[in-house]
C-alpha cells in the first residue's frame, strides 16, 4: 500500500544560523545557506532516515529534527498546483497527475537515484523531479512511498520432511526466484 506524504523540511546553517528551507529532496550531499551562501553539508543517510519515516505517520502531521534538518511530515494527497483540486496519479516510464477539475497535467520522473535511499520510493512531487524542470519557489514536496522491500531468507528443506532431490528442487526454484526478482527490480527501474 502507498502512502502520501507532504514534507516541509528546513535546514539551520552553522555559520549564520538562518533556516533555509527545502523545497525537493536534495541529493547532491550539500546546499547553500539562503541567508550566507555557506555550503551545508546534508548528507544521503539523513533522507534515508527521512524517507523511512511516512509510515508511520498519522494526521494531523509529525514534527521532528533529524540531522539538521527540522521537518513536519503530513499525510494526505498532493493537490493541483494551480486550482488546488484533487489530481489523479498514473505511474509508468514517469510519473503523471492530471487534475480532476481543472485538467493540468504535470509530469514528474521516476525516482531512479531517490531508490538508492530508499527501496520503497514509488515516486518524488518536486521541482528537481519535474519533466518540464519547471523550478518553483521553495516549499514543501510530496513522496510516494511503499513498502520497502523484505530480504527473505533463502528457503532450506529440514532432513525430517526432504530427502536430497526435493533439496536440490527447491534450491534451484529459489535461486531462479531470485534472478527473476532481481532482472524486475532492474527493470522497474
Amino acid at each position: 500500500m502507498a502512502t502520501w506524504a507532504r514534507i516541509d523540511a528546513a535546514i539551520t546553517c552553522a555559520s549564520c544560523g538562518g533556516q533555509t528551507p527545502l523545497g525537493r529532496l536534495e541529493l547532491s550531499g550539500q546546499v547553500a545557506c539562503a541567508h550566507c551562501g555557506a555550503p551545508i553539508s546534508l548528507p544521503p543517510q539523513v533522507w534515508s532516515q527521512l524517507l523511512a519515516q511516512p509510515q508511520g505517520v498519522t494526521p494531523p502531521y509529525r514534527d521532528f529534527a533529524l540531522g539538521g534538518l527540522s521537518v513536519r511530515m503530513t499525510p494526505g494527497f498532493p493537490p493541483c498546483e494551480s486550482c488546488g483540486a484533487q489530481v489523479h496519479f498514473q505511474q509508468g516510464a514517469q510519473i503523471s497527475s492530471t487534475c480532476t477539475s481543472c485538467g493540468r497535467t504535470v509530469s514528474y520522473a521516476a525516482p531512479m537515484h531517490a531508490r538508492t535511499l530508499y527501496a520503497g520510493i514509488m515516486a518524488v512531487l518536486d521541482p528537481a523531479h519535474r519533466i518540464d524542470a519547471q523550478v518553483g519557489a521553495a516549499g514543501p514536496f510530496w513522496v510516494v512511498l511503499g513498502q520497502a522491500p523484505v530480504a527473505r531468507p533463502a528457503f532450506v528443506p529440514s532432513q525430517a520432511t526432504s530427502d536430497a532431490g526435493t533439496g536440490i528442487a527447491m534450491t534451484i526454484v529459489v535461486i531462479i526466484g531470485t534472478i527473476i526478482a532481481a532482472v524486475i527490480a532492474i527493470a522497474a527501474q
